[in-house]
């Protein structure tokens, strides 16, 4: 995922990498960002494969795919 989403090839993807990845799905703005964030563990705007590998599906237990409201 990490390669797929890292368009500069930086090892780690910012905000707009992620928002431009997932924009295909059609999900919405402040979704992504609250995403982004719960996956970008030290807050400095990059999402390494560090954190990626330790947040990535974190918070998203029973009610996952359901529309949150």
């Amino acid at each position: 995922m990490l390669t797929r989403f890292d368009a500069d090839k930086s090892d780690s993807i910012s905000l707009d990498e992620f928002k431009s990845a997932k924009r295909k799905r059609e999900v919405p703005a402040e979704r992504l960002e609250k995403m982004f964030a719960s996956l970008d563990g030290d807050s400095n705007g990059e999402v390494t494969l560090e954190e990626l590998k330790a947040n990535w599906g974190k918070g998203r237990g029973k009610g996952k795919g359901k529309k949150r409201e």
